[in-house]
């Protein structure tokens, strides 16, 4: 399944099929005009606790069906979490952060989720003020 949205281009006219952009691109594969937008990527930081590495991995592994699902319902894809000894680095992509964390933080699946994963974390240092993650910010990019 693709991870990108496409919305259908009404308006406008483009010489070149492949009028690219930082974000996307137009398509006019089989004559069908289409603006392929790939989402914005986010990554922020976590650290597990000592000796809880293993837990956290076996978790992984075998990460609920139900949250699966959710993740995508809410507009989170291309998810993935690094590990290196206890520091975690976690990137995905999703069109509105805020807006994927406060259905998740509605959804009983995904608080059970956290409840059970909040044992592994030690606490999150060097926030921002009204911060929740430690964001991190994008410095370069390649497609």
């Amino acid at each position: 399944m693709s991870t990108r949205c496409f919305y259908q281009i009404i308006f406008g006219q483009v010489d070149d099929p492949r009028f690219f952009c930082r974000r996307g691109y137009f398509s006019l594969n089989h004559g069908v005009r289409r603006w392929e937008v790939q989402l914005p990527r986010v990554a922020f930081r976590l650290r597990i606790k000592a000796g809880r590495e293993a837990e956290y991995d076996a978790a992984h592994r075998n990460v609920w069906p139900a949250l699966l699902s959710k993740l995508k319902e809410v507009g989170i894809s291309e998810y993935s979490i690094f590990r290196r000894d206890q520091d975690l680095f976690l990137v995905m992509q999703v069109d509105d952060f805020d807006a994927a964390w406060r259905a998740l933080d509605n959804d009983p699946t995904n608080l059970r989720w956290q409840q059970e994963m909040g044992k592994l974390f030690e606490p999150v240092t060097g926030l921002k003020p009204g911060e929740k993650f430690a964001m991190m910010k994008e410095v370069f990019y390649m497609e």
